[in-house]
Formats: structure tokens, C-alpha cells, sequence
């Protein structure tokens, strides 16, 4: 930059105006001049950057050099890779995740696989974190005629909850959202058949706590029914007003009563 602005110049002046001290200077330099940003000219110890214009060109060309690179590399470890042998029907098991990235990408997938429901219970922070992330993937869920039903606690900052619920997904007829009290936990059930549960630790954003898939049978059943007995009880709201509250608590009386509830959060 101190090139750009101040055109042609020696490694001193460079070095005044970038503050970079001579003898790092030199690597970076030579470094530059790999890469196409700078040339030196021979005998005068000058150094000129290259007009971005014309270096722009050459790192697109490059990168798209090692990008196809690094796919022919991926297909030949593929092709000699062992092929998993299909079976009619996936062995019951438990993955627990923990890079962030994995997690969300193996929801992405889920999501994007769902036929007919997604059932989703989260605290408002998750929700409100799940729909920023995944808003796009969930429309179009809904326009292959998949149904979403949404269990949030109860927002504590009721203006910005309105704000956020005026958002074109809440608004489509395939999507339900009720209210509870207090969530027993962050989870997401895809087709009843897939079970994605977050250890909830609140002080972490979306992904960033250990992250469980199960298709397990038992363990699908327990949150299932867990589901459904606060689905019962959650208060179905449109708008959030004053009279939202004693809906609230009324729920939250009922839902005490019920042992399944106690079960699914132990």
C-alpha cells in the first residue's frame, strides 16, 4: 500500500512509511514479486507496485490453477477410497460432532434431505441464531411441501422478538410457531427418523458446542414424545402483547405435571 500511494520508492522510504522494519521488508518484497504485486528494478534498488488492474487477473488465474489442482487430487483419493456397500436400511447409531463448521454443514444436509416435517424446539437465542443461518434452506423445505412446527421459549425482549417474527418464513402457511416457558433443551427432529440435539450451553453461539446426530430408535422416541406433550400445552401466538404471559405460565404449570417432559431433560 505504502507502493500504491506513494509510487516508485526504495526499501528505506518503504520502510518509513509502512513502518516495517528493512530487514522483514526484503522477505515481503520478494514475496510480492512471486506473487505478481511488485517488481524491482535492476540497479537503482526501486521497487513498483503493479497496477491492480492487471495483477487481479493473474491471482484469479492462479487460484483456479490450484483449485483444480486440489480437485484432481480429491478424485483420485476418492477412486482408490473403499465404496461403502448400500444396504436397505442404516444401522442405528449416535455421532457426536464438535468443529463448527461440520456441524452446521451435516444440518445443512439433513434440512436439505427432509420430506415431510421438521419439528425444531430451541431457547430464543438459538432460534433466533438457527433462522439467521438457515432461513434460505428452510423456504425451501416449505416449497417442497414440507411442514415445520417451532417450540420457542418465551422472549425476554419482546420488541426485537416482534421485530424478527415479521420476517416472509413465519408467514407461510407451513410454518407453526408455539411459545413455553423454559425449553427443555435445543433440538431438531428431520422426518422422525433423525434426531439433531445441541448441548445448549447458551454462553456459545450456533455450532460451537458439541453437537449430536443420532438415528437411534429409543432415544428418537424420547424426544418425540417429549415434543408432542409441549406441543400440546405451548401457547399458539401470532403476536407478542401483555396477555402472552398467563398463557405462558399456564403452560408452564401443565408442562411440571408432565413426567415425559422430566425425562426427555435428564
Amino acid at each position: 500500500m505504502a507502493l500504491v500511494h506513494n509510487g516508485p520508492s526504495k526499501v528505506m522510504l518503504i520502510s518509513q512509511i509502512s513502518r516495517i522494519h528493512r530487514a522483514h521488508l526484503y522477505q515481503i518484497l520478494r514475496s510480492l514479486e512471486e506473487i505478481a504485486f511488485v517488481e524491482r528494478k535492476l540497479g537503482t534498488g526501486i521497487y513498483v507496485a503493479i497496477p491492480l488492474k492487471e495483477v487481479a487477473p493473474i491471482l484469479v488465474k492462479n487460484k483456479r490453477q490450484e483449485i483444480s489442482k486440489l480437485e484432481n487430487e480429491v478424485n483420485e483419493i476418492v477412486d482408490c477410497a473403499p465404496q461403502r456397500t448400500p444396504t436397505l436400511e442404516d444401522k442405528p447409531e449416535i455421532i457426536v460432532t464438535s468443529n463448527k463448521n461440520h456441524t452446521l454443514n451435516k444440518g445443512q444436509k439433513y434440512y436439505e434431505s427432509a420430506r415431510s416435517q421438521i419439528e425444531l424446539m430451541h431457547t430464543w437465542k438459538r432460534f433466533f441464531q438457527l433462522w439467521q443461518y438457515y432461513e434460505r434452506t428452510f423456504e425451501d423445505a416449505m416449497a417442497r411441501g414440507v411442514t415445520i412446527r417451532q417450540i420457542v421459549e418465551y422472549p425476554k425482549d419482546t420488541s426485537r422478538a416482534r421485530e424478527f417474527l415479521k420476517k416472509k418464513a413465519f408467514k407461510n402457511s407451513l410454518f407453526e410457531l408455539r411459545f413455553v416457558s423454559k425449553t427443555g433443551g435445543n433440538f431438531v427432529i428431520v422426518d422422525k427418523d433423525m434426531l439433531l440435539l445441541s448441548t445448549s450451553q447458551e454462553k456459545e453461539n450456533l455450532g460451537e458446542t458439541p453437537f449430536l446426530f443420532s438415528n437411534y430408535e429409543g432415544l428418537l422416541g424420547l424426544m418425540q414424545s417429549y415434543f408432542l406433550s409441549s406441543w400440546k400445552t405451548a401457547c399458539s401466538l401470532t403476536k407478542l402483547n401483555k396477555n402472552n404471559q398467563k398463557c405462558i405460565q399456564q403452560s408452564a404449570q401443565t408442562q411440571n405435571k408432565q413426567p415425559i417432559a422430566n425425562k426427555a431433560v435428564m
